[in-house]
């Protein structure tokens, strides 16, 4: 599967990129482009899951740690061992354990 970018719409024309490779802009006429010959195959991919390519964090767990580390010196810190942080793209939320069973595998299928 090819996949390209959309870089701009002018004058009647769609002119896009290839993602996977250097190549220099491609042409294509606005009225057929998702209707007649191939356009019927094209599928819409948002931009935001074009640029993961670009923008995904590298997968070192170095870089996991590093970033870590100030949290869980806070957390030490400042907390006891029953507190959790659950941290996503927007916050971070402080839980404290008061209750606890042990590990309860009764009811997992297999």
């Amino acid at each position: 599967m090819e996949l390209y970018k959309i870089v701009r719409i002018e004058n009647g024309k769609v002119y896009t990129v290839y993602c996977d490779k250097e190549c220099s802009e491609q042409e294509w006429d606005l009225d057929g482009f998702t209707s007649e010959g191939f356009g019927r195959k094209r599928v819409h991919v948002p931009d935001w899951v074009l640029d993961l390519k670009d923008n995904t964090p590298s997968s070192s767990s170095d870089d996991f740690e590093d970033a870590a580390r100030p949290l869980v010196n806070w957390l030490c810190a400042n907390k006891h061992p029953h507190h959790v942080v659950i941290v996503n793209n927007t916050g971070a939320e402080l839980f404290e354990g008061t209750r606890s069973t042990t590990h309860i595998a009764d009811y997992l299928k297999d």
